[in-house]
């Protein structure tokens, strides 16, 4: 089978990324066994006095175009391409798995049985490629927001499963319609040739792909206890053969874990899949995926939350990386936390807390780096805190009217930021204002490309 499209070119784009952080242990034990993360060394800031907040700016007429999600609902929410000086989107596409680097939007629509799978261009919304298959698959979808995923790094193949939707409702040990066979699809990106086939007996999610397509990891659901216990385990695409290892922590080799994915972010190339689960009992942990190796580590918080801030902030996590993959953030505003850690020597980190807005939009997942990778945004209730990258000082803070639902840099500086109110704003220009008018609702950034 294909393993690449011909004119995809990978030079790479920087994904959000981070550990939540430090110690690698054991993901979890079994079922009433809680694991204590070690001890680590920990330096944690002093809270700064808060800037005084001001308004967030309308964008300038220079228009730059954005790529957003936009809508609340995953049901019905669409792919657009945005003029950021009016609004108004050039390209609305159903939403599915994008791939920035080649400027395509695959898609996949069942009906009466069928699958259609559609890969768009993004700058015009016209079909480059087009296949159906046999049942009804779908892209699949991590955490909290069913962010759409299933493409390998090299951007040459991809994955279909068939939803957590139908996964839940099969019930213990079935995958589709009571059938206990679990379905998936690998195809290659020109979806020009034959796809691969999967079926596996019991109930299996898809959790990434190896960067070039050839391995496809999986998510065993083995009980269901208070909390879903599984396991990951590799299959060969090439040989169709289900490795009999499973995919262990290289340090603890703990086999099982337990918890749901909240989020999930993977590196440039592929090789690092992070997977953020939230665990009720041990707090949220992440599972770090050597895709190209098949081997994985689990790394814990130093502090755990309280059960009711778990509660309250569960979903506020947000995944960093700086542009020059020197520095992984983790950044909950809801707890009102940034943690930094160094990629070379994560057991150095710095943790520095700083007082969260609070309020219903306080669990908000936005955070992002300026462009100079100087300074981090953090959203938090109403506002947007803003830090030094290296000290994590706080600098200032500006106000998002609404609340914000995700911040992205800008080609020319500054930040954007799309709104609860469903409005496109900019952060680090005089202008004022609260921004422009988006069509359909709240919407998250994918990113943003200078007019040419």
């Amino acid at each position: 089978m294909p393993r690449s499209h011909p004119s995809l070119s990978r030079t790479g784009h920087v994904a959000t990324i981070s550990l939540l952080v430090l110690a690698v242990v054991a993901c979890t034990a079994a079922p009433g066994r809680p694991v204590d993360p070690p001890a680590a060394t920990e330096a944690t800031g002093a809270p700064t006095t808060p800037a005084a907040v001001v308004p967030l700016p309308a964008p300038t007429a220079q228009g730059d175009l954005v790529a957003i999600r936009v809508g609340a609902d995953p049901a019905s929410r669409r792919v657009q391409l945005v003029d950021a000086a009016t609004g108004v989107a050039t390209v609305d596409l159903p939403d599915g798995v994008v791939d920035q680097e080649a400027g395509l939007v695959y898609v996949a629509a069942t009906a009466a049985g069928m699958t259609d799978v559609t890969a768009y261009e993004l700058a015009t919304g016209e079909v480059r490629a087009s296949t159906t298959l046999a049942g009804r698959l779908s892209m699949p979808t991590i955490g909290a927001d069913a962010d759409p995923v299933g493409l390998s790094g090299d951007g040459g193949t991809l994955a279909l499963d068939v939803g957590l939707e139908r996964l839940a409702k099969a019930g213990p040990g079935n995958g589709t319609g009571g059938s206990g066979v679990t379905r998936f699809a690998i195809l290659a990106t020109d979806l020009a040739s034959e796809p691969e086939m999967v079926e596996l007996p019991g109930r299996w999610s898809f959790d990434a792909l190896s960067p070039d397509g050839a391995i496809l990891y999986l998510v065993e659901h083995l009980t269901t206890s208070k909390q879903a216990e599984y396991q990951v385990r590799a299959y060969d695409v090439v040989t169709g053969v289900l490795r009999d290892a499973v995919v262990v922590d290289k340090r603890a080799g703990s086999l099982l874990m337990e918890g749901t994915p909240v989020a999930q972010a993977t590196t440039r190339a592929g090789e690092w899949v992070y997977t953020l689960y939230r665990n009720r009992e041990v707090g949220p942990f992440v599972h770090a995926l050597q895709a190209r190796e098949v081997w994985a580590l689990c790394i814990f918080p130093t502090k755990r939350p309280t059960a009711a801030d778990e509660q309250r902030a569960a979903t506020g996590w947000d995944l960093v990386l700086s542009e020059d993959a020197g520095s992984l953030y983790a950044a909950n505003g809801a707890l009102g936390m940034v943690t930094r850690i160094p990629v070379g020597d994560p057991v150095a980190a710095q943790t520095v807390t700083f007082r969260d807005a609070g309020g219903p939009a306080s669990t908000t997942r936005g955070a992002a780096l300026s462009a100079d990778a100087r300074t981090l945004h953090v959203a938090s209730g109403g506002n947007v805190v803003q830090l030094d990258a290296a000290s994590l000082v706080e600098g200032g803070r500006v106000a998002g009217s609404g609340g914000v639902a995700a911040l992205v840099a800008r080609p020319a500086g500054g930040l954007y930021a799309t709104l609860r109110t469903g409005r496109l704003a900019v952060l680090g220009t005089s202008a004022p204002g609260d921004g422009v008018a988006l069509t359909g609702g709240p919407a998250r950034i994918l990113w943003v490309e200078a007019r040419r």
